[in-house]
């Protein structure tokens, strides 16, 4: 390479190689994250499910129809929760092992996010200094909330926020895509299947997604309808291919739980996000991006904000940034700052949007960061044009020493130099902050894994449980001693759950609806164990059982014991039915818990989102003269979702399942289908007359993923079609400007995004 051609090259691959430099530097600096160990956070969850859908996979099965036994009595998990990620990391576990693909996943996705910055930058149509400014941004973020699209959200001491970051990948993508798609009718296949993938990876995101292919229909008022066209190709095709997930999702979405822990928090603000005051004076402190340490993406942000406001009411004439991408970018960030807002401001407006009560609101910061991250790098790469302009002014000296060229030259290398050694300084605090970040990290990691003593002994317990045929297991939660019950930095009702023990305690994890009345779990009432299914305790050494148990066994730390009149399957009477929806039944189920006896308990029915209740046993007022009945033998495949009991019914009764409740879930009484009903809390109940039975519980899952899968891959070949139909269209369909490169379309000076050239 001559170097005529290196002085033409570099230039291009500059900046590319900087965006492929800051991922290199946050890979080593998160080299921690890839070592495999249990977790502390919700990425136990999201392992346990890679582990429950590899499982599913192999044996032949689509894991959204099955049932996922380990958390909060039971859900279909994999319908009421975002998915797509799990089961692509469950296939890349086939090959490599579970362990290996969880933490390679989480560690090169949040290390190499820059690149994806970046390359969706320039997908936008932003300059390649621009979108560099982006992605050496990228891994800055940090917001006081430390749930948006800080490294933090996703690190093993933060929230595990794996599924979002799985949509951090898409969302950017989605955007671009879609902003090409619905402004040149360029990549409306890749928009749809950004947006898709986007909201199958996590449901909160894809609502950012659909809503930037709204916004750029605005961009141009005077093309409303074609624009709006194009939009609504991208949309329905989006959705047509997202069918397996949404159409289960609405269809049964009335059975997954709403927590109404966090609707209810200070002022609803966990779920319900803070307001339009607070979140815009957080925004001008700095905590949305720049949140404990220097101030760097704020101000920049501010001044790419302004840019692109100065040249809102421009054509894609002259000047720093285009017109109509300058107003898709604003629009980006206002419609995720408005949702961001949540519903102290927006209030019965939510209501408009689907599904908005099972929505954390304060998630929408991500599309405020990750809006605001672009209009960042655009400030930056217009202020460095800037400086390297005004440093070209100030060597004026050149031209008498070599003439014109030179005095480019030097002016340039010069405004480099100034800008590179302000670049240094600001980032410098920056960088100081992620390698606290990660030092802390680092160390917690290091703290768990020479805890392998304690996993070991605790190891040997888990064992004796599956051995002994497995059975419901508590070992405290986050509210009382089991919060400092730990192994290492794992509490133990989390470490369970990297065994994949079902258990009572990892509490509000799943839409379960038995996740909410879980929560209400008494651990000093006998009677709580029984109306869980809860067979094991596992307690600190020295502890006493809280409930009459049987002690098991010891090993180090750790203590095992047994109620063994206990399992999955009881014999009750019911009477009488409260009325209780997704959002109250915990809030029945504590008083009911309360009142629940011992011995020879009664149970109510539920009258669940103004359904029927199931007819009592009992007629109102009578009292059991004894056990209804009694459990002769059990055979429990809850992961098969598959549960055989023998009874002995001494009147007519109803033989409860503790597995939260779901249309799903079938029965069979001596090889005869019934009907089965809701019990208080939320359980699986089948009524059974006197004298001997085999009760068989079986889960069915949503009977149409085919056709829905069918579906999607229809859209999928139409849509291609439509992109072929494009491509190889007539030159009349087609704008002389679609035909140009996006570098070719760039107006102004060097600093801004791409537009076509007519309004």
């Amino acid at each position: 390479m001559n170097g005529k051609t290196l002085r033409a090259v570099t230039p291009r691959l500059l900046p590319l190689v900087v965006a492929a430099g800051t991922c290199v530097v946050s890979l080593v600096l998160l080299r921690p994250e890839a070592v495999q160990l249990p977790y502390l956070n919700d990425s136990a969850m999201h392992e346990e499910m890679v582990r429950v859908a590899l499982a599913k996979i192999r044996a032949g099965h689509f894991p959204p129809d099955s049932w996922f036994p380990f958390l909060n009595l039971g859900s279909p998990q994999y319908l009421h929760y975002q998915s797509l990620g799990a089961m692509l990391t469950a296939l890349l576990a086939w090959v490599i092992g579970v362990g290996r693909a969880f933490t390679f996943t989480t560690w090169f996705l949040i290390g190499c996010w820059p690149l994806c910055v970046y390359a969706a930058a320039r997908i936008f149509g932003m300059r390649r200094g621009a979108a560099m400014a982006a992605a050496v941004l990228s891994p800055f973020l940090s917001s006081s909330t430390r749930i948006g699209y800080e490294q933090i959200s996703y690190l093993w001491s933060g929230f595990g926020l794996w599924s979002q970051l799985w949509a951090m990948w898409t969302l950017p993508f989605a955007w671009a895509f879609s902003w090409r798609a619905v402004d040149e009718r360029r990549f409306v296949v890749p928009a749809a299947i950004a947006v898709a993938a986007t909201a199958a990876f996590h449901f909160e995101t894809g609502y950012l997604a659909f809503a930037g292919v709204a916004m750029f229909v605005l961009v141009r008022p005077s093309q409303l309808w074609a624009r709006a066209g194009r939009a609504l190709l991208v949309a329905i095709g989006a959705v047509a291919l997202d069918a397996w997930a949404i159409v289960p999702l609405i269809a049964q979405g009335r059975w997954a739980a709403i927590n109404e822990f966090l609707q209810s928090g200070p002022n609803g603000v966990d779920a319900n996000s803070y307001g339009a005051r607070r979140v815009l004076l957080a925004l001008v402190e700095g905590k949305v991006f720049d949140w404990h340490h220097l101030q760097l993406i704020t101000p920049l942000f501010f001044v790419g904000l302004l840019l692109c406001v100065v040249t809102w009411r421009r054509s894609d004439g002259p000047g720093p940034v285009a017109g109509g991408a300058a107003r898709a970018l604003v629009l980006l960030f206002v419609s995720s700052l408005v949702l961001y807002f949540g519903r102290p401001t927006l209030g019965p407006l939510l209501d408009l949007l689907p599904g908005t009560k099972d929505l954390f609101l304060r998630r929408f910061v991500v599309g405020v960061q990750l809006s605001g991250l672009f209009l960042a790098g655009l400030a930056a790469a217009w202020l460095a044009t800037r400086a390297i302009a005004g440093a070209k002014k100030t060597v004026a000296f050149g031209k008498r020493v070599a003439g014109r060229e030179t005095e480019g030259r030097l002016g340039t290398v010069v405004g480099g130099f100034v800008v590179g050694c302000v670049a240094l300084a600001a980032v410098v605090p920056a960088w100081s902050y992620i390698v606290g970040q990660a030092d802390r990290d680092s160390g917690f990691v290091s703290d768990q894994a020479a805890a392998s003593g304690s996993a070991e002994q605790l190891d040997g317990l888990i064992a004796t449980i599956k051995s002994e045929g497995g059975g419901r297991t508590f070992a405290g939660h986050p509210s009382d001693w089991g919060a400092g019950f730990t192994v290492g930095e794992v509490p133990v009702y989390e470490y369970l759950a990297s065994q994949d023990i079902d258990e009572v305690g990892f509490n509000l994890r799943t839409a379960s609806l038995m996740s909410d009345p879980e929560a209400k779990f008494d651990e000093y009432d006998p009677a709580d164990y029984t109306a869980f299914g809860i067979r094991w305790l596992i307690l600190p050494l020295g502890m006493l059982a809280p409930v009459p148990a049987n002690p098991v066994e010891t090993s180090g730390y750790y203590a095992l014991w047994e109620i063994p009149s206990n399992s999955y399957v009881q014999v009750v009477d019911t009477r009488g039915s409260i009325a209780a929806n997704s959002g109250d039944l915990g809030m029945f189920a504590g008083t009911f818990l309360a009142s629940l006896p011992s011995h020879n308990p009664v149970y109510p029915t539920v009258a669940y989102e103004g359904g029927r209740a199931a007819p009592g046993t009992l007629p109102a007022g009578a009292h059991p003269s004894g056990p209804a009945g009694r459990v002769l033998s059990e055979r429990a495949d809850l992961p098969d979702g598959t549960v055989v009991a023998k009874v002995s019914m001494e009147r007519t009764a109803v033989v409860l399942l503790s597995a939260s409740y779901d249309p799903g879930w079938q029965a069979l009484v001596d090889g005869l289908p019934v009907a089965t009903e809701m019990v208080a809390p939320a359980v699986v109940g089948v009524r059974v007359g006197l004298g001997v039975h085999t009760v068989r519980f079986v889960y069915r899952g949503f009977p149409d993923y085919p056709q829905l899968i069918v579906l999607g891959a229809a859209a999928l070949v139409l849509l291609l079609l439509v992109g072929r139909r494009r491509i190889t269209g007539s030159r009349s369909d087609i704008d002389d400007v679609e035909l140009q490169p996006v570098e070719q379309r760039v107006i102004g000076d060097g600093t801004g995004v791409s537009g076509t050239s007519a309004e």
